[in-house]
């Protein structure tokens, strides 16, 4: 199932949809055997590895996450309702 050659660190995009489609494979069999379970944790630790690195998210403030959250899905800033604390009386 592997291949010629055992898993390895990924180094690029490609590797890592080799591994990503091979770890569904996995995941979609019904009986997996214990060497294929064991390869299928290493091939997640291996893929989670590599997107970490490459695919890690920045920190953003609220407001920043706000902003593009709204941009991206088309809405307008006038459609969401501010949440306003209860004044202190």
């Amino acid at each position: 199932m592997v291949g010629a050659s055992l898993p390895h660190v990924i180094r690029n995009n490609s590797e890592n949809e080799h591994y990503t489609r091979l770890l569904e494979s996995l995941d979609s069999k019904p009986n997996p055997t214990p060497a294929e379970k064991e390869l299928a944790e290493l091939l997640t630790a291996l893929i989670e590895n590599f997107e970490e690195q490459h695919y890690a998210l920045k920190r953003a403030m609220p407001r920043e996450s706000l902003t593009e959250l709204t941009t991206r899905c088309a809405s307008s800033a006038v459609s969401i309702i501010p949440m306003r604390l209860p004044s202190a009386s």
